[in-house]
Order: structure tokens, then sequence, then C-alpha cells
């Protein structure tokens, strides 16, 4: 069988393990939160960012937050279910943007840049509604930073990669300059 994922597995024992949608869900798939980023170009694009933080929670000494990527949602509605749903795609991409910083297993914790505060609002598991609605995955979306070591997030042109015309190195679709704060 040619192309991706012919493993074999039965579709039932799919099925057996199928999460439910919640406040905790079903794990995300990077390339399906970026396509839903794209079907939401109307919505607000929030810069989001994570930083390491120590065993008991305390964010480590002179950790900054980086950002990683933007992520919006359905009319602006979800923005911290947006963080909250999709932070281990987050958690994820940021391990492989900076690797020494963000190792697969650190701890981190995530935020949004509020542009009317003017600051990284911290997300959590109780800053998050607690019932949200039926098929809210669809409903939000995630870009990463294009990372040419890995291909993730990358535009490609004829089998190479191609900077962003509306991105540029690395900016968001708005024009805002990631970097770390």
């Amino acid at each position: 069988m040619a192309g991706f994922g012919g493993g074999g597995v039965s579709k039932d024992k799919k099925k057996k393990g199928k999460k439910n949608e919640s406040k905790g869900g079903a794990k995300m798939k990077p390339k399906a939160q970026w396509d839903r980023y794209l079907k939401l170009n109307k919505s607000k694009d929030f810069r989001v960012a994570v930083r390491a933080i120590n065993q008991d929670g305390s964010a480590k000494e002179g950790t900054k937050w980086t950002d990683v990527g933007v992520i919006n949602s359905e009319e602006n509605g979800y923005t911290e279910a947006a963080v909250w749903r999709q932070r281990v795609i987050i958690a994820e991409h940021a391990s492989r943007l900076e690797p020494l910083q963000f190792p697969s297993k650190s701890r981190v914790e995530w935020s949004y840049f509020d542009e009317e505060g003017k600051d990284y609002k911290l997300v959590t598991s109780s800053s998050t509604p607690e019932s949200l609605p039926d098929g809210i995955d669809k409903m939000i979306g995630f870009k990463g930073i294009g990372d040419p070591k890995t291909g993730f997030y990358c535009i490609y042109d004829q089998g190479r990669i191609v900077e962003d015309k509306k991105e540029g190195s690395q900016l968001s679709d708005k024009g805002t300059k990631m970097h770390n704060y």
C-alpha cells in the first residue's frame, strides 16, 4: 500500500481509545490545526509563547516568554481555550525551535500576548472556561514559526523551502516581529 500511514491497525482498535473532546480532549495534529488557522483568516491573530518553569511550577529565574507562533479562534471568542487546547502542539513546537531551552520533557507554561494590556497573559486550566462548545477543536487554529530544520510550518515552492511572503523570516501574518520577552 502506497502513501502515508498504511500501518494496518483496524478501525475498531483505533476507535477504542478515542477520548472525549472536552477540556482535556483528544490529541490534536499540527497540520490539521494549521489548516484550521488558515480557514479562520478573518479572525484576529494572537502571539502565543511559552517559558520554562521549575518542578514546583514557579517560573525559572531569568526566563522570558519565547514566541512560538500565533493562534486564532472563531469570532475571536475562544482565545484562552485556543491556547489551552493546543498547548501540546505549542510546547512540541517550542522544543523544535529551541531544543536547548525547551527539552522535550521540560515543564512549561503558556501565554498569549494581550495587546490591550501590552503584556503576556498566562493561560492555565483554571483560566479556561469550564465548558467549551462541541467541536471547539474546529473553531481554533495554530500556526508556528517556520522551522527549516524540520520543515514544520514552512512554505514550499517546487520542493524547496521559501520565505513566506506575508511572514518574512520570523514575522507573524500581521507583520509583528517574533522574539523573546
